[in-house]
């Protein structure tokens, strides 16, 4: 509701900013009129983090992370090395006639 009023806030600003004759009015009004745009531009924001954010619920603890994390290194650990191929085979030296 309060995303509405921004706007129609935003909106009433900018009219009385084009009809205004006075220069105080003109600035307090379109100061007035940014701010509630930011709201309204922030309000929307809002609405879509909330509603692609996973709840609290789903989301796994810390000593869960930290257990996953340990399984992972012991299998980086078990896991065989292989030895890295030649980069650069030394050549077969070629004998001049």
């Amino acid at each position: 509701m309060l995303r509405w009023i921004l706007l129609g806030l935003s909106l009433v600003c900018l009219v009385v900013a084009l009809t205004t004759k006075s220069a105080f009015a003109l600035g307090i009004v379109m100061l007035v009129g940014l701010v509630a745009v930011c709201g309204f531009i922030f309000s929307l924001l809002s609405d879509r983090v909330s509603s692609v954010l996973r709840p609290e619920t789903s989301m796994a603890s810390s000593e869960h992370l930290a257990a996953l994390a340990a399984r992972s290194k012991t299998r980086q650990d078990a896991r065989p090395n292989p030895a890295a191929p030649a980069l650069n085979p030394p050549e077969s030296p070629t004998q001049a006639p």
